[in-house]
């Protein structure tokens, strides 16, 4: 489980379907980042990150995240 997305979540007091909403992303896409299933790409991560207000390396390894498209 990726602990820190977690911890980011309840600490902003959101389920899982409300991140995914604020991300503008699908509620199993968000689980499986949540669930260390896959990583987003760099896109997506930003967009959890922002719903979450919290910088994007706090949550994902930046390194390791794809870009779209390539």
């Amino acid at each position: 489980m990726n602990e820190a997305l977690r911890k980011a979540r309840l600490d902003a007091k959101l389920t899982q379907f409300q991140v995914a909403e604020l991300a503008g992303i699908t509620y199993r896409s968000y689980q499986n980042y949540e669930y260390n299933q896959r990583l987003p790409d760099v896109i997506a991560g930003q967009q959890v990150a922002n719903a979450l207000g919290v910088p994007i390396g706090e949550i994902f390894p930046i390194d390791k995240l794809p870009r779209r498209g390539g």
